[in-house]
């Protein structure tokens, strides 16, 4: 990467890439979550609010936790998908609310 390029992403004439973020990132090897903890330490919004807080939760302990329940949802979704026809699926909606309206139509007043 030139100089010029460096310049401009100083500037804020150009938002760097994710991509490129993270090349930069593994070549300094510097850890992503390092990295935005340590520029949120900048934003005097943030300094206060961590002030407050005096058992906040680790970040990278969070991040992960999160990524765990992204994965094991994906992991549901697939599996449903792989389970459930979506014929069958909608067949079963159609009987259970037909069975529904018989039982509410048949059922004598009291």
């Amino acid at each position: 990467m030139g100089r010029p390029q460096v310049s401009r992403y100083e500037s804020g004439r150009e938002l760097m890439k994710l991509e490129t973020l993270e090349k930069i990132l593994a070549t300094l090897s510097v850890e992503p979550e390092d990295f935005f903890r340590f520029l949120r330490s900048f934003d005097p919004s943030v300094r206060s609010y961590l002030g407050r807080v005096p058992n906040r939760v680790d970040d990278r302990l969070l991040a992960e936790a999160f990524q765990s329940l992204h994965t094991a949802i994906e992991q549901l979704r697939q599996v449903i998908e792989r389970t459930v026809d979506p014929a069958t699926w909608l067949s079963t909606l159609i009987k259970d609310d037909a069975t529904r309206r018989a039982v509410t139509i048949d059922k004598p007043e009291p």
